[in-house]
């Protein structure tokens, strides 16, 4: 065909510029013409034939343009224009095809060159000389290329050419457009259109079927070309347009569903219709309508066929309309005949969407399960078509919603991936769904069947769900790209992929411009379901093998993910690198959020092609930026640079070329003037360690030293070259540079890694303190100069063994570095280094010149700082290179005299010390290398510690089994250790350095453990009084245990601050260890007890631990001795009543472990704060003591008023709380005494406790009225007085007035404010006794008898009242409370608000407002009226008119509320009573049709059995199970003879009681013990009566006269509220639906849960109030009816 086209078309060509050469030759053969003349075609050009010309110039371009088109179809350079190459383009895979089979080009990729830019300027087109275009390369055909030649191509533009079918990329756009030229020209000429009609739907799966408007399906192959048109005209009326269409997975039958009902499956391969399914025509009945009520067997005529589908690999259809009617039809073909069945799927909702799942590519369970996928507005439903059509899993579309907002979905979409192969196991079936903007993915799992090696008998799936995520707009159309991303449609023409891995957006583009064909199919369905549909995209938005095909209204394109490339060249092409570069690193992490494809799976083959590419644009983005700027014009140039510096080194590190970075890019910089940018970038990834490997280029660290040093930053500079590899740097610089500007770190570092020499830098470091002591400025030294502690942290480093500043020394490095700077350190005299050297070098005279002989090395660091030196050695003594790998070297003998070091041969430990002690008793020439005092106790500190640890010595087991002493690692005469001993104890006695006192006294007693002083009792006693002179006391704790003076011991620890609460467990260790003789101990004892008040001020409850443990027997003679001191007597049995209940707490698992002698979780005391360790606990008491007596405990609470009398109530509270929980009988203490003792204390609220506690309710209200009457009666002699003053005349100025003297009425004025200040003091006394008399009164008022309840109400009552008309009469003037009138004006009061009376009568009034107020609650009103009438000694009873208004208000407000209350329980109780009437008539579905007993169908009657069944009850219970009523009792009472009275309601499943199952066993046991004893209890289920139906007007099982009568009683306002709160919301009916897809089973059963009884339907509240024995509603305003 194409050949045919290309040679017709040459001909053509050949005939025109025939005819035109033979006119323009015949009509200028006499003129003359130049070779200027002639034209593109060597023809000669005339002026009057110009226009011709070029008319036949467009002609001819016209041709070789289809030429060029034809000749790229044939050429295999073009291959990529057909729809087949189109498809495979890239390395993307179809979901359909074995996604793990990808293939990737792993190499790295060129980037593209230049598209040919085909113009239409002038109506003209550029053709090359060869007359066809070139070949077209997309970068994913592009293959791996040398990285050079990527040099000259980032910047090149990227041009498609939409109108010759080339694919477009714009911009940075997610999908590679490729529009179907070729294909949509044939399709949308005005031939075909006017001959098919208009597109309206199509499908692609192997070809492309197109249906038309006039019922015709043309289909085209994969190179575009048309091979067959399918339909016939004629039928173009009776079929109507095709409004579906599907392909068969093997590409050979299409079938199509038209506008008529109609339903065509075509065998287009042999171009022949197999079968036409015919709709069914409508009957009408009376309105006119179709009967619908009949099972249908096929589409109604004129209903839209708007989804057709093949499933299986049969000719089997699903076919759905516009109506809601969904269809399975199996076509059969035999010899000459063909028949068709089929079945209906649903009928009454609109199907948005029916999708069968495809077969899988190997064989899996759900290819022979058939399964298909149906959305509705409402339902997600999965059938299975084998063996028989069966629902079997629905998802509701708004399952999150509240029922009442399901108001159904406008748009649902799916799309099914199958089971693939991925590598060598298989996948699992997936299912996405949409509904309105909500995706949701399936996954359809088999479920295992436990018949293994046997034939599967059954096919069950289980439903997944696997993520969901929620768009912005609603989705229309979903199809799979690849594995797991997903196209999705939009009502706004958005394509959104999304990851169904992580469900969430990658990327979304506008296929607006695309102009996509839509439908209106579901309008007209969803008009009466209040449904504003969505219009309908699936019919022309396609997916096949990765790509999305869609059908415009001029066009048919195809959309393919961009490759990760183009994306990158096309930020480029932008001048976007920075975003290209984040793109790339994004593919290259494998984080990229970018929908693209041709990205390699595997990480190694990802990073190598990304990478490479991502070399070239930074390479090409950093020559670009830095060619073209002038950095010197403005700071925002070097932001730019700076960022580009960071992107650099982020994007090479990534990468791992460090070659780039630090070569090319570097280069760039530096030539540019700006690489001081990019070493501030480096200087952070050199101290982060964030390069691969240390820095090692000479070039960029000659730059990094010299730019550091220019701008001064030595100690950045420092920093650095402590992380750079030495030996890339130029030693002599580097050395000279540290050493002039005191970089010791860098000098070390380079001095160890680089030249291996470890005691250079020490001579470097030892030079200015050296310098500090000559000057006299050591001190000024240590302050300032933070680098000479460098040296002791680089010697600890050596000495054990460690590199400077990281890493480790191999073994043979450490023990030379090791020699080599103990040999130097420990130099006798000056040396020379390195070792060998003549002394006639500078560095011989160097270092004769440092320090001052002997010892002149060390005698600098310990002049410097003798701590961090004596932490160092004792650092290194744990080195075993000091057990004598290390040998002294020669030298040591100079200038033939004999030295110290020349009596070693190894440089060991003792090497050391007697080093040190040489030191210390050296004479010196030079006074300021003396040795200060702090430094000597340092020095004889570290010397006593180190002869303690390695002075003792040591035993080895030999091979013979024979064990030989080791000799000491340390040897020190007596002497010798007398000195030092002598020195770290009196030798300062001046005591200048208390800091260093705890660093002597450690030393001592360290040194004690291997010397002892005291030879004689003389030496001891002398060296005892040093240490309590000096305050040694663990000095002289440790030489009172060496002399045996023990009692001596706990005078040490009562002595020494720091260590006080230590002197019981010592004691402990003493006294029960078992270490002394008995009459150490006895002796022991005898001091304890001497010395027992200091110990209880430590600690009285370890004292009393102590006391309990060890002489027990001594414990009430302890008592005794301490009553001369009461506090320590109350510490001490404080202690003692903690101890015990600490005792009491362990055995019970609540406190510490048992005889651990430390206080357990639980104390005692609270309250006040006696020392620091008595105030964390809190009393608690209560204890069945074995030491504590009655008397002991009056005593303890006596001891407790005087001392902490806050604590004493919370005590008495804790102790009742302690005998109820131990069951004691009565309290431990005397209860008269001890209330004796509180009220001699003045202590009311443990009196008024106990009082009540003991039920003298009377004497405790006495007490609280009596304080109150003095309060009120202190506040109205207050009162009085100001009255009496008021009315006393005041004075009046006479005319001799002297105006010095006081004013009287200043006088008045302060004396009024002093009564108001003593007012208000009395006032608060005044509420704290009446809220504590008015609480008193609450509590007990219920459990008094009513003579006495009323008698504590009335005396409060009258306490209030009386002093209040008392009040009353004191004013001359009647006082009246302002009381509202009718017309709302009010009453004015006789007294002023702001005086003293006013005051106290407000306090009053409100006392006698809360007392009616909780009265009315108890007494009736009447007797309150009555008592207050007969209270008054007076008739003016409009002054009790303010006080009886109060109380028939709060009357009125309770009634109020309890009216209100009682409606609304009413109320309630009638809803709760209607609802379990309701429920009881509902019913439920039983498990099987059978009877749980007999076996036998309960809908299947015999002839014989008819009679009998009709007057059958069945019983349904909750785990639905069904019996026949007459086989339910019969087996219960078989097994069950011995009981009687049996009920429906006391039934139980028999079935479940074998099963053990429901609680019906526990059920059944609590039946059987009701029915033994007669008694009423529990109902269960309530079985269900098919023959007596309950009538729904029977009386209800609540009595309701009876709850309205204990409601009229009126309750207190207390008890309503709770009630309230305890309100039953639990009353929505759980109902479960067993209904059908269509929602049409008529036969479905709503049914309730269990009915259970009564009981356990009522509130809590109902049934608290229906019990007889609450007696206290009797408050009511009618006495006669409460009477009774």
């Amino acid at each position: 065909m194409i050949e045919a086209s290309i040679s017709k078309l040459s001909v053509l060509r050949r005939d025109v510029m025939g005819w035109w050469e033979e006119r323009m030759r015949t009509s200028a053969e006499a003129l003359d013409f130049n070779a200027d003349d002639l034209g593109d075609w060597g023809i000669p050009i005339q002026p009057a034939d110009q226009p011709h010309h070029q008319r036949m110039k467009d002609l001819l371009a016209k041709i070789e343009f289809e030429i060029s088109m034809c000749e790229q179809f044939r050429s295999i350079n073009a291959e990529h224009l057909q729809v087949e190459n189109i498809l495979n383009d890239d390395d993307s895979v179809s979901v359909a095809s074995n996604l793990a089979s990808e293939t990737t080009h792993s190499e790295p990729t060129e980037l593209p060159s230049v598209y040919p830019n085909i113009s239409n300027d002038n109506h003209t087109t550029s053709v090359g000389s060869n007359a066809s275009l070139r070949r077209l390369q997309y970068p994913s055909q592009i293959h791996s290329r040398s990285s050079s030649a990527l040099s000259g191509s980032i910047s090149q533009a990227i041009y498609m050419n939409d109108t010759a079918g080339i694919p477009t990329l714009a911009s940075n756009e997610v999908f590679l457009w490729t529009p179907l030229r070729m294909l949509s020209e044939n399709l949308f000429s005005n031939a075909s259109t006017g001959k098919f009609g208009m597109p309206t739907v199509f499908s692609v799966a192997g070809v492309i079927a197109i249906g038309t408007s006039r019922s015709m399906i043309l289909v085209y192959d994969l190179t575009q070309a048309l091979i067959v048109v399918l339909g016939d005209l004629s039928n173009a009326i009776d079929f109507g347009a095709v409004t579906s269409i599907a392909i068969s997975m093997d590409h050979s039958k299409i079938v199509a569903g038209y506008s008529s009902g109609v339903i065509s499956v075509w065998d287009f391969i042999k171009k022949q219709n197999i079968k036409t399914i015919q709709p069914l025509p409508r009957t009408s009945g009376a309105s006119g309508e179709s009967d619908t009520s009949v099972q249908k067997r096929g589409h109604f005529r004129n209903s839209k066929i708007i989804h057709v589908s093949f499933v299986g690999s049969k000719v089997d259809v699903v076919s759905a309309d516009d109506e809601g009617s969904a269809f399975i039809h199996s076509i059969t073909s035999m010899m000459m005949l063909s028949s068709i069945s089929s079945t209906q799927l649903a009928g009454n909702q609109p199907i948005y969407a029916i999708s069968p799942l495809p077969r899988s590519q190997r064989t899996h369970p759900t290819d022979s399960a058939r399964i298909i996928a149906v959305a509705t507005p409402f339902r997600l439903t999965f059938i299975r078509l084998r063996p028989v059509p069966t629902v079997f899993h629905k998802i509701l579309a708004q399952k999150n919603l509240p029922l009442e907002e399901r108001t159904g979905s406008s748009c649902a979409s799916l799309a099914w991936r199958p089971a693939l192969t991925v590598g060598k196991t298989m996948s699992v079936p997936a299912l996405a769904a949409t509904f309105n903007s909500k995706l949701s993915v399936y996954m359809i799992v088999d479920v295992a069947t436990n018949q293994p090696n046997t034939i599967r008998k059954s096919m069950d799936f289980e439903v997944k769900e696997v993520g969901t995520w929620d768009s912005d707009e609603p989705i229309v159309a979903i199809h799979w790209i690849n594995f797991n991303t997903l196209g999705l449609l939009t009502t706004q023409e958005s394509l959104i992929v999304v990851d169904t891995i992580q469900m969430r957006e990658l990327e979304r583009c506008s296929a607006k411009k695309r102009s996509l064909l839509f439908h209106d199919y579901f309008s007209k369905s969803l008009e009466g379901l209040g449904i504003i549909p969505e219009m309908a995209y699936f019919q022309n938005f396609k997916s096949y093998k990765g790509r999305l095909f869609i059908l415009g209204l001029n066009s048919i394109e195809v959309a393919s993910l961009s490759t990760w490339n183009d994306r990158l060249t096309s930020l480029v092409k932008l001048g976007n690198y920075k975003g290209a570069l984040e793109m790339g690193s994004g593919f290259y992490n494998g984080l990229s959020f970018h929908a693209v494809s041709g990205l390699p799976s595997d990480a190694d083959s990802r990073k190598q092609a990304v990478g490479a590419f991502l070399a070239q644009v930074l390479s090409t983005f950093v020559s670009m930026s830095l060619s073209s700027t002038d950095f010197e014009m403005s700071s925002q140039d070097f932001a730019f640079v700076r960022d580009l510096a960071a992107t650099s080194f982020r994007i090479c590190l990534m990468i791992q070329d460090e070659e780039l970075l630090f070569g090319e890019i570097f280069e760039w910089f530096r030539e540019a003037g700006v690489s001081q940018i990019f070493l501030d970038e480096l200087e952070d990834y050199v101290l982060k360690e964030g390069l691969s490997v240390r820095l090692n280029r000479p070039d960029v660290i000659q730059q990094l030293v010299a730019y550091f040093s220019s701008q001064g930053w030595y100690s950045r500079l420092e920093q650095l070259l402590v992380h750079i590899d030495p030996s890339s740097m130029d030693i002599n610089q580097i050395l000279r540079l540290c050493e002039e500007h005191s970089m010791f770190s860098a000098l070390i570092y380079v001095y160890t890694n680089s030249v291996k020499d470890y005691v250079a830098p020490l001579i470097s470091l030892l030079s200015p303190v050296d310098v500090a002591i000559k000057a006299g400025t050591i001190e000024d030294y240590r302050k300032t100069a933070n680098s000479g502690y460098i040296v002791f942290v680089y010697l600890a480093y050596i000495f054990t063994g460690k590199s400077f500043p990281v890493g480790t020394l191999t073994r043979r490095e450490a023990l030379q570095a090791k020699s080599d700077l103990y040999n130097f350190l420990f130099s006798t005299t000056h040396t020379s280094w390195p070792p060998g050297s003549s002394n006639s070098q500078p560095n011989t005279d160097y270092l004769r010149a440092l320090g001052c002989e002997p010892y002149p090395y060390v005698r600098l660091l310990l002049q410097y700082d003798s701590k961090e030196l004596f932490n160092l050695l004792a650092l290194a003594f744990e080195d075993s290179s000091l057990d004598g790998e290390i040998r002294l070297r020669d030298g040591h003998a100079q200038d033939g005299r004999v030295r110290f070091a020349d009596l070693h041969s190894e440089l060991n430990r003792q090497f050391i010390v007697d080093t040190l002690l040489m030191i210390s008793h050296s004479e010196l020439p030079n006074p300021r290398f003396k040795l200060q005092d702090q430094d000597l106790i340092q020095l004889y500190a570290f010397i006593a510690k180190s002869y303690s640890k390695y002075g003792k010595e040591e035993s080895r087991i030999g091979l013979s089994g024979s064990s030989s002493g080791i000799p000491p690692a340390i040897q020190i005469s007596n002497q010798t250790c007398k000195d030092i001993f002598h020195h770290l104890l009196s030798g300062f006695l001046g005591d200048e350095y208390p800091i260093l006192r705890e660093e002597r006294q450690t030393a001592l007693c360290a040194m004690l453990n291997v010397y002892n002083p005291c030879k004689t009792a003389l030496e001891r006693e002398s060296i005892l009084n040093t240490c309590h002179k000096v305050a040694f006391w663990r000095v002289a704790e440790q030489l009172y245990k060496l002399a045996g003076q023990y009692e001596m011991i706990i005078q040490c620890y009562l002595n020494d601050e720091g260590r006080k609460g230590d002197v019981f467990q010592c004691l402990s260790n003493l006294l029960v260890g078992g270490e002394l003789e008995y009459s150490e101990t006895w002796g022991l004892k005898q001091h304890m007890l001497e010395m027992l008040v200091p110990l209880i001020e430590v600690d009285g409850t370890r004292t009393a631990e102590l006391v309990i443990n060890v002489f027990p027997s001594e414990n009430d003679s302890i008592v005794a001795r301490l009553k001369a001191q009461p506090k320590s007597q109350y510490m001490y049995l404080r202690g003692l009543l903690e101890y015990e209940l600490t005792l009491v707490n362990e055995i019970r698992g609540q406190g510490g472990v048992m005889g651990s002698g430390r206080r357990g979780s639980t104390t005692i005391a609270s309250g006040g704060r006696l020392t620091s360790r008595l105030s964390q606990g809190r009393l608690t008491g209560g204890i069945q003591s074995q030491y504590f007596t009655v008397d002991l405990y009056n005593l303890f609470i006596n001891l407790m008023i005087q001392y902490e009398p806050l604590s004493v109530l919370p005590f008495l509270v804790n102790t009742a709380r302690q005998c109820e929980k131990e069951e004691q009988a009565s309290d431990p203490y005397d209860f008269q005494v001890v209330l004796s003792l509180c009220l001699d204390a003045n202590l009311k609220a443990p009196a008024l406790w106990m009082l009540e506690r003991n039920g003298l309710i009377t004497r405790a209200l006495d007490i609280i009225l009596n304080d109150l009457t003095d309060s009120i009666g202190a506040g109205v002699a207050i009162v009085k007085d100001d009255v009496a003053r008021s009315r006393s005349p005041s004075p009046s100025p006479a005319s001799g007035l002297d105006l010095l003297a006081p004013s009287p009425f200043a006088e008045r004025s302060e004396a009024l404010n002093q009564k108001r200040l003593d007012l208000q003091v009395l006032t608060q006394n005044m509420s704290r006794d009446f809220d504590a008399g008015l609480a008193l009164c609450q509590r007990k008022a219920s459990s008094l008898e009513k003579w006495e309840r009323d008698s504590l109400w009335y005396r409060l009552l009258d306490s209030v009242l009386e002093p209040h008309n008392d009040l009353r009469l004191q004013a001359r003037t009647p006082y009246y409370d302002p009381v509202e009138a009718a017309d709302g004006s009010r009453t004015p009061t006789a007294v002023a608000n702001n005086t003293i009376l006013h005051q106290l009568m407000t306090v009053l009034r409100s006392f006698l407002r809360k007392t009616v107020k909780a009265m009315v609650l108890h007494i009736k009103l009447p007797a309150i009226l009555v008592h207050l009438l007969n209270s008054m000694n007076h008739s003016r009873f409009g002054e009790l008119r303010r006080t009886i208004f109060i109380m028939i208000e709060e009357y009125s407000f309770e009634s109020q509320l309890f009216a209100t209350a009682s409606r609304i329980l009413s109320d309630d109780a009638y809803e709760l009573n209607k609802q379990l009437v309701r429920h009881r008539h509902q019913g439920f579905r039983p498990m099987k049709g059978q009877c749980g007993v007999c076996r036998r169908l309960l809908h299947i009657d015999t002839a014989a059995e008819r009679v009998e069944e009709l007057s059958d009850h069945f019983c349904v219970f909750e785990c639905q199970h069904i019996f026949h009523e007459r086989c339910l009792r019969s087996e219960i009472d078989s097994k069950n003879a011995d009981l009687f009275h049996f009920s429906r309601a006391d039934y139980w499943c028999v079935v479940c009681e074998v099963l053990n199952e429901n609680g019906v066993r526990t059920f059944k046991r609590q039946v059987v013990d009701r029915l033994r004893i007669k008694e009423k209890g529990k109902q269960p289920l309530v079985a269900i009566s098919k023959a007596e139906p309950i009538s729904t007007n029977q009386e209800p099982p609540i009595d309701l006269e009876r709850i309205y009568k204990i409601f009229d009683a009126q309750p207190s306002s207390g008890e309503i509220f709770s009630t309230l709160d305890m309100r039953d919301a639990d009353l929505e009916d759980h109902i479960s639906l067993n209904e059908s897809f269509d929602d049409t089973d008529t036969s479905s059963t709503m049914h309730a849960s269990t009915l259970a009884p009564i009981s356990r339907r009522l509130p809590p509240r109902i049934l608290k109030m229906l019990d007889g024995s609450l007696k206290q509603f009797d408050l009511v305003l009618d006495p006669p009816n409460l009477d009774k």
